[in-house]
Formats: structure tokens, sequence, C-alpha cells
């Protein structure tokens, strides 16, 4: 159980992202040269609480969900998508044994960004990156 691939079968299983990306959505990193448009998303930070000397079994972690494409509008409907897929989850996301179980889902905050072309003739890509906050279960040690 990862919360990492919980937020991808999350993501992937949900049929209003896949109409927009199809199976296009990546952990750390897209393949070289994707087809437009896609989803980024990595951790950026894990937390674990302690309630006194020891974990608690609950952890904060933050990830960063980035929409790539290279029209303005476009790449702003899909971060939407992407809030209303996973805006307010609590309980067990993902799917099969790809789960989590989710205490707290919750956007922070939406940047915009424009990537400008490497080379003649090419396209600039725009970008939305979200910070959400996802509060969820974690093994302690014994």
């Amino acid at each position: 159980m990862s919360v990492k691939t919980a937020i991808f079968a999350e993501l992937t299983g949900n049929s209003n992202v896949t109409n927009v990306v199809s199976t296009r959505v990546w952990l750390n990193q897209a393949q070289q040269n994707e087809t437009l448009p896609y989803v980024v998303y990595h951790r950026l930070d894990a937390t674990p609480e302690y309630h006194m000397a020891a974990q608690s079994g609950l952890t904060r972690d933050l990830f960063q969900v980035d929409c790539y494409d290279d029209d303005p509008d476009d790449v702003h409907d899909l971060s939407e998508v992407i809030r209303l897929a996973l805006s307010g989850n609590t309980g067990t996301i993902g799917s099969g044994s790809n789960t989590a179980v989710v205490r707290r889902f919750a956007m922070l905050n939406s940047i915009d960004f424009f990537e400008e072309p490497i080379g003649a003739g090419q396209k600039g890509i725009y970008s939305e990156k979200q910070t959400w906050e996802v509060w969820h279960t974690l093994s302690v040690p014994s």
C-alpha cells in the first residue's frame, strides 16, 4: 500500500481524467516527447505524525500535480478535472492492491507556468502546478 500508487490508480481510474489524457499520467517524470496533454505528479514531502514518543499511524504528505498542454485554456480545464477528481477524497482511494486510507485530500494552491520553446518551430508548453496535502494512515513499527 502506497499513497503514490493509490493516487495513480485514482487518476487513471477516473473517466473524466482519462477522457482528457488517456493513459498519460506519470509519477515523477513524463516520457520524453510525450503527447500533450499529460499529467505528472510527485511527492514533495512526507511527515509522519508522532504522539508522545511513538508514531501515531498518521502521516501528512505533500504532492505536486502538474498538468501540461499547448493551450492555456485547455491546461486550465485539465487542472480543473484533476481538482474535481482528487479534492475531498477520504476513505480508501485507489484500486486493487494500490490503495491508501486517506483522512484528508485538499488542494493548497495552483500556479500557472509557461515553458518557452526549446528549438525553432516548436511551441511552448503551458502548465498548471497544484500542491496537494494528503493525510493518510501509515503502518507503525512495533
